[in-house]
């Protein structure tokens, strides 16, 4: 009668146990899907990164610009007559906002944006310069393109194009370059020598960003998005340090052990993701960016997704495609968003995951979970809590279904036998209701058992219910029913109000002894700590004292018991003993180390 109640409420402590790990459960069936994924497909920016970016290598006019911890410039910057104008395209360009802050100024906004705001105020540029280049049109982001543009009027009445953005799809656009001052047909020479420096800042971890423009009349305004992004100049390309969260290396080695597989989604470039994978601990021999996953046929992603843990330069599409060959494959996938354009992708996997600080509200919309502070660790705790919910949700029920049929059975054997009614309605629905009704949510709150995270996720198909959990079940309520019956027996002839006190006595007090053996399905009570879950003993006790008030006090008469002498109780409890030692044996035969 109790258990869809308590299963529920299992499932509501659960999400508020998650919410406070930072985890906002939308879909409270998300919560047992979560124990069982297999595969979880993360974004790198912002979730197994930091997202807080700082230019940190600027390559333009031929030279290689380091800049310092504090976002200052080295020496080598000085000489070059270039870098003026980049500042101040990053300047006019960044939409992220300069705001007071309790110890100075803050810049809020698009992480990248942030970063090229920070270099040109960092090195002097005043905010000032921005008036000077009013902006008139804007051609945002989008991950086709991998680009943005805006356009601002000059003194003159043309227009100055500032592009920034992929630099192999940047390069495509540019036909010139400017180096100390001048420009220069951007040749074949000088694509491969860019290509190179975009590699060698990639493979050091580092976002790559191409910073280009054009000038132009009036008329560019009425064009569309290619016409604008056409003949553009190359100014420089850029180096974007955003270092991993701490404590994702440690997330990923939690999730390895736990047979959960981490695949790296994210539309930086190929090297930057493979160089970030290394340094948390993801599996990198092996990557594949958008263009090579487009020409891949639906058979050949099905392989390649078996094997590569690192996507770069993806798009949404991208991530929709992986999505399916991975449960095609038969894995249970967790996906992670923060784009509109993710919503298809998130609501394909088994567990959509947005971001709840980059996040957009149509991902949130149809996420089953939203990470409150957009941490990769934080999906791993999630995953942790759902399997920890799935076991506590599947505790009740064992505990409840092997004690029912054993009533079922007794009270069956009794009619079988055609001796007198074992217990009575009033008796039965006390058992039901109060006796093992609290240790039932007392085991719906059991704490972390040990090496949970240590085991191979379930099967997708595996359910709570199993064709060998319900043998137990049978077997375990023919166990309790004959013993129940014995001792039923044994006191008959003294009279049946005797009889069936100590039948009622068995079940009550068994069922609060039983409830030890059901703390977990491999680990013996006694290893578990008698006082590791401090509800459960609380709600044992209490049923306890509630079976004896029932037997001792006048509430006897309303339930046709009969007080039992200190050595008739004992008995009961004695052959109550019989079916944890039994369990806890069968435990320490089936699930012995060696």
């Amino acid at each position: 009668e109790g258990l869809p109640a308590i299963a529920t409420m299992v499932l509501a402590i659960g999400a508020l146990r998650m919410a406070r790990s930072n985890a906002i459960v939308r879909r409270l069936a998300a919560i047992e899907t979560l124990g069982a994924c297999d595969i979880v497909c993360s974004d790198k920016t912002g979730t197994i990164t930091r997202g807080e970016m700082r230019v940190r290598r600027v390559y333009l006019d031929g030279l290689d610009i380091e800049l310092g911890e504090d976002g200052l410039l080295r020496e080598n910057a000085v000489s070059c007559p270039t870098f003026e104008k980049l500042l101040t395209m990053c300047l006019i360009y960044s939409d992220a906002r300069v705001e007071e802050g309790v110890s100075g100024l803050v810049i809020r906004g698009p992480p990248t944006e942030v970063a090229l705001k920070e270099l040109a105020l960092r090195t002097g540029l005043d905010r000032s310069v921005i008036a000077k280049y009013p902006r008139v049109k804007t051609l945002q982001f989008d991950r086709r393109r991998k680009r943005k543009s805006t356009l601002h009027s000059l003194p003159d009445g043309k227009v100055l194009v500032v592009t920034f953005g992929a630099p192999e799809m940047l390069l495509a656009r540019c036909s010139w370059i400017e180096q100390d001052g001048s420009l220069k047909p951007l040749s074949e020479e000088l694509r491969e020598l860019l290509v190179k420096v975009v590699e060698d800042y990639a493979s050091q971890g580092l976002r790559t960003l191409g910073a280009a423009y054009r000038v132009v009349g009036h008329w560019i305004l009425e064009k569309d998005v290619d016409e604008v992004e056409r003949d553009l100049v190359l100014i420089g390309v850029l180096g974007i340090s955003d270092p991993p969260r701490s404590g994702v290396r440690e997330a990923v080695e939690t999730a390895r052990r736990a047979g959960v597989r981490v695949i790296m989604i994210t539309g930086d470039h190929e090297k930057t993701a493979l160089a970030i994978a290394r340094e948390v601990g993801i599996d990198a021999s092996e990557g594949v960016n958008g263009i090579e996953l487009t020409r891949m046929s639906d058979e050949e992603l099905l392989e390649a997704v078996e094997k590569v843990n690192v996507f770069a330069r993806v798009t949404p599409g991208h991530k929709l495609r992986i999505v399916r060959a991975l449960k095609r494959l038969g894995h249970v996938v967790a996906m992670t968003g923060d784009g509109v354009n993710d919503a298809p992708a998130l609501k394909a996997a088994d567990v959509g995951v947005a971001m709840g600080i980059r996040g957009t509200d149509v991902t949130k919309e149809v996420a089953d979970l939203v990470l409150a502070d957009d941490n990769f660790v934080t999906i791993v705790e999630a995953i942790r809590q759902g399997r920890i919910i799935f076991e506590n949700v599947k505790k009740p029920i064992n505990y409840l279904l092997s004690c029912n049929f054993g009533e079922v059975f007794a009270v069956l054997l009794c009619e079988l036998l055609k001796l007198p009614l074992l217990l009575t309605p009033a008796q039965i629905l006390w058992i039901n209701l109060v006796t093992d009704a609290l240790p039932a949510l007392g085991l719906g709150l059991e704490p972390e058992e040990p090496g949970i995270m240590d085991r191979p996720p379930r099967g997708r198909g595996e359910k709570l219910i199993s064709p060998m959990r319900a043998l137990a079940y049978i077997v375990l309520g023919a166990l309790i029913a004959v013993i129940t019956l014995y001792v039923y027996l044994a006191e008959l002839p003294k009279g049946v109000g005797r009889a069936r006190t100590l039948a009622f006595t068995v079940f009550s007090i068994g069922e609060v002894i039983w409830a030890l053996a059901f703390r977990s399905e491999r680990e013996i009570f006694i290893k578990l700590g008698l006082m590791s879950n401090k509800y459960l003993s609380a709600f044992l006790l209490i049923s306890v004292i509630l079976a004896l008030l029932v037997i001792y006090t006048p509430l006897s008469l309303l339930f046709e018991l009969v007080p039992l002498a200190f050595e008739e109780l004992a008995t009961a409890t004695a052959f109550s003993l019989i079916p944890i030692v039994i369990i806890e044996t069968g435990k320490v035969l089936i699930f012995r180390k060696g």
